[in-house]
């Protein structure tokens, strides 16, 4: 009995030390929570700040690679570019600029009379600033700019083609620029119908089209281009018949060299070309079967030097083969002006 009642006082003492452990376990639970809290919450400022810097360096250094890139695509004489807005966002930003054609130019080398004015075309952009760019067709890609641009017509230029796109013409591009500053577009035109309508002349017309696809690769100074174009077929009906081309493809590189100079080779494939009368059996009239075109372009000596190759690898004519087309045509002795206004011509 004696040895019960001496051993009672030990169990406060037994309780108090595991009351009194579980309290610093307590208080070291805290600590190191609030140490967890402290060193998160650095950690997210860190990051917060180091994405603002990132965001602020990336905005304006996309700004300045969009700038240089359509201030390249100015040609004194020829056309100019404008910038009419800039809206610079943390991530992204919007812009408009318009392409300002010359006039004198148009007429002299186009044939195009625009009455002593600008052709004037608008083009909207939405910018996407580096490094980490997410294209339309979707993954992943880096570089300082991503430009997504849409054309906007002025009335004047929309008036021929409302009927072929009532919604405006659905030309889009997207251009990434990468760090060094050369850029790959991709550009695409859906496919349009043109309903029977009459033609300035009172004339019964319809058009449709399958649309267009390509890419364009620039060296950061546009001393070097490739070039690529695939087209659906195109339809056209009317009063002398129908005509139809189906799908075409074609591709370009160049180089310029330190006096301006451009050195490159160029060639278009065409699947087929086929045309009868309004009234007339679609196998009648004349077929042409894989048309093609090459051509090269180059400095020689003090001027240039300019060869093409024509190939049409079979022609029928109301169902009877006729001969094929293989003709070669080689103009030497241009001098750069010449040569440019030949180019644009042809």
């Amino acid at each position: 009995m004696n040895q019960a009642i001496g051993q009672l006082p030990l169990k406060p003492r037994s309780g108090a030390r595991r009351s009194g452990s579980r309290s610093r376990y307590s208080k070291r639970r805290r600590r190191a929570r609030k140490r967890l809290l402290t060193a998160l919450a650095i950690s997210v400022a860190v990051l917060i700040a180091a994405m603002l810097t990132v965001a602020h360096y990336s905005a304006a250094h996309a700004r300045e690679a969009y700038q240089r890139l359509i201030g390249l695509i100015a040609e004194p004489g020829v056309c100019r570019t404008i910038e009419r807005s800039y809206r610079q966002g943390w991530f992204a930003s919007d812009a408009v600029t318009e392409l300002s054609i010359n006039s004198r130019w148009l007429r002299s080398t186009l044939g195009i009379d625009t009455g002593g004015r600008p052709l004037d075309i608008t083009f909207d952009h939405h910018i996407q600033h580096g490094p980490l760019l997410f294209p339309r067709h979707g993954g992943l890609s880096f570089g300082v700019a991503l430009v997504s641009t849409q054309l906007d017509l002025s009335p004047r230029l929309m008036r021929p083609l409302r009927s072929l796109f009532p919604n405006g013409v659905p030309f889009m591009a997207q251009t990434r620029i990468d760090f060094t500053g050369a850029t790959d577009t991709e550009l695409q035109i859906p496919r349009g119908t043109l309903p029977a309508g009459f033609d300035g002349d009172g004339e019964l017309l319809s058009l449709s089209w399958d649309g267009l696809a390509g890419s364009l690769i620039t060296a950061p100074d546009l001393s070097h281009y490739e070039l690529a174009l695939d087209s659906g077929g195109i339809r056209v009906s009317g009063p002398f018949g129908k005509l139809r081309l189906l799908s075409a493809t074609g591709a370009g590189q160049a180089d310029r060299d330190e006096h301006g100079r451009w050195r490159g080779r160029q060639q278009m494939l065409v699947q087929g070309i086929a045309m009868h009368a309004a009234n007339g059996n679609p196998s009648s009239g004349l077929r042409i079967e894989s048309a093609g075109m090459a051509a090269t372009t180059g400095p020689d000596g003090d001027s240039s030097l300019a060869r093409s190759r024509w190939q049409m690898r079979r022609i029928l004519l109301d169902g009877t083969a006729v001969r094929k087309l293989d003709a070669q045509v080689t103009v030497a002795h241009l001098n750069d002006a010449t040569l440019q206004r030949l180019v644009r011509h042809i």
